[in-house]
């Protein structure tokens, strides 16, 4: 141990200012550096992020979202580049490089000198469950009274921004609700003009007239079957009454020669029905009558033509009030008026017996069953077109209630679409009310909302640099710089500097030592070499002060500033 030190002690002496030169040099330059750079100043505010006034079961907000993202959202509109450069305008800063630098540059210099940090509590039982509950905003410049002065403006900046973001977004939320009510309202009431031009348009046919359509259906089924019923027991009926007309004699006389030709013409008519003119019982018959009709003093038919003339036009005002005129009835029957209309125009010695008409029936027996006859037949077709009518009304209702189910769904689309409409709207109408309180949370101030409770202050201290710090570590490194000098230089050094050293090279024990005989140009140059060194070291140091008053501040402004912090320091 003693050898050890011994040998370090030699070293030492022999290497001492290869120790010395680095240890003082670095120490040099750390002064210069800890007391040269200039103090920054840090001014900071705290912003506590308070809850909204009104529980939230009763009034929800309509901002959400995590309190670290809408800080960040926060914060990159606050520290934007025509923010961050009205700042540097209202403040001067950077007045010394603005000449070389660009309104970017100062821009981004500036948002690097502005820290913004969160603050978080702890909210559950596990350490990772934090909230953050406040946040500080801070600044770092040069001057104190303009790093307080910004500071203030960032963090009035910051609760303006708070309160106009949130505003928007609220006010923003019920823009887009009331929009979309409008839209919905609009829809709905499209759907219920589609719904009712639907329910004009098919106003028999909807679902909830199918059990109508079908007692109808039923009803007119039973009529139908009624008068079905009615028209077969008239239609035997007057089948009756007509083969009880064909036994009943039609005419009642008081003349025997009348009474002979009626008969005659009777039998003539009946024959005619069957046999032809030429037939030789019609030629025998008509030559009886008309030898009789000679006979006959004073015959003539004409009253019997007026008389069924004016029956038959009678009639023919009966059908007129109920058929058109192309009824086949009322056709058939103005071609008898025409053809009675033409026999009366005849001469009278000219009307043979196939010419003249029938005789007019005075039976009253007789009468009363062609009336009754005449009546059925007009209530046949009464019945019949009652029949028609009801038919045609069944068939009506038949096509509507088959129709029901395809209009049924078109119905319930419809109605589908207009339910979900107006569900929509009424789920729109609670969220609008809902975006609406919320907004008048935000107007009120009764939100959440960002409150000062540390404002920005003066510093009266510097944040950096830590100069004790700096001479500290140039201290360390000084002594750790001159160590590792003395150990690179005996590590390079080769040459024996004692008789131990050269006993252990030689491996022989050394007889004598002889010292070192200096010539006087060698204790010359070792004179001029101690003389070099120091003054190598002034030379540097003055350099430096020089680069230092050239370039950087002159020298008794700095002396001024270094005296200045020394005092505070000390």
């Amino acid at each position: 141990m003693q050898d050890n030190m011994h040998s370090f002690k030699k070293v030492f002496k022999r290497r001492k200012w290869y120790f010395i030169i680095p240890l003082c040099s670095i120490i040099i330059i750390s002064i210069f550096i800890a007391f040269v750079i200039p103090p920054k100043y840090t001014s900071k505010a705290t912003i506590l992020i308070e809850t909204q006034v009104v529980p939230e079961d009763l009034v929800r907000s309509t901002i959400t979202g995590l309190i670290e993202a809408r800080l960040h959202s926060l914060s990159q509109r606050v520290l934007s580049v025509p923010n961050l450069s009205k700042i540097i305008d209202q403040y001067g800063l950077y007045e010394n490089i603005r000449a070389n630098h660009t309104n970017q540059e100062l821009v981004e210099k500036l948002r690097q000198s502005i820290e913004l940090t969160p603050i978080t509590t702890q909210w559950g039982k596990r350490s990772d469950q934090l909230a953050t509950t406040a946040f500080e905003i801070g600044f770092t410049g040069r001057d104190p009274q303009t790093v307080a002065k910004v500071t203030s403006k960032l963090t009035s900046i910051f609760l303006e921004a708070n309160v106009h973001d949130r505003e928007a977004k609220a006010q923003t939320t019920v823009d887009f609700l009331t929009k979309q009510q409008q839209s919905l309202r609009m829809e709905i009431a499209e759907k219920e003009q589609a719904i009712a031009a639907f329910k004009n348009k098919h106003p028999s046919e909807l679902p909830e007239m199918i059990q109508s359509n079908r007692n109808t259906m039923e009803r007119l089924a039973q009529q139908i079957e009624l008068k079905e019923s009615e028209l077969r027991r008239i239609t035997d009926h007057k089948a009756l009454l007509e083969g009880q007309l064909a036994t009943i004699d039609p005419y009642i006389f008081d003349n025997a020669s009348d009474t002979d030709v009626a008969t005659l013409k009777r039998r003539y008519t009946a024959l005619k029905a069957t046999l032809s003119e030429n037939h030789p019982d019609m030629l025998i018959l008509k030559n009886k009558i008309a030898a009789l009709e000679h006979d006959s003093t004073g015959y003539d038919n004409r009253p019997d033509l007026q008389a069924e003339l004016q029956e038959l036009q009678a009639q023919k005002v009966i059908l007129e009030k109920q058929y058109s005129s192309l009824h086949p009835d009322l056709i058939a029957l103005n071609k008898k008026i025409k053809t009675l209309k033409e026999q009366l125009a005849l001469p009278q010695e000219s009307v043979t017996p196939s010419q003249a008409p029938k005789l007019r029936p005075n039976n009253p027996v007789y009468l009363n069953t062609a009336h009754q006859i005449q009546k059925i037949a007009i209530d046949i077709r009464e019945t019949k077109k009652d029949l028609r009518d009801l038919k045609k009304n069944y068939a009506l209702y038949a096509k509507r209630v088959e129709n029901t189910p395809r209009i049924e769904q078109e119905y319930k689309a419809l109605m589908r679409g207009y339910a979900n409409a107006q569900q929509q709207f009424e789920t729109i109408s609670a969220r609008l009310m809902v975006a609406q309180q919320a907004l008048m949370l935000e107007e009120d101030r009764m939100a959440e909302k960002m409150t000062i409770i540390s404002p920005p202050f003066v510093p009266e201290k510097p944040s950096s640099p830590n100069r004790l710090a700096i001479l500290f570590l140039g201290c360390a490194l000084a002594f750790a710089g001159g160590l590792a000098m003395v150990a690179v230089a005996e590590n390079l050094d080769h040459s024996v500097h004692d008789a131990h050293e050269l006993a252990e090279l030689a491996g022989q024990p050394v007889m004598a030592v002889i010292p070192v005989i200096a010539t006087s140009r060698e204790k010359m140059f070792r004179k001029m070499k101690m003389f070099a060194i120091p003054s190598g070291i002034i030379l540097t140091v003055v350099a430096g002060l020089l680069v230092v008053h050239l370039f950087y501040r002159p020298l008794n402004v700095l002396w001024i500033q270094l005296s200045h912090k020394f005092n505070i320091m000390f």
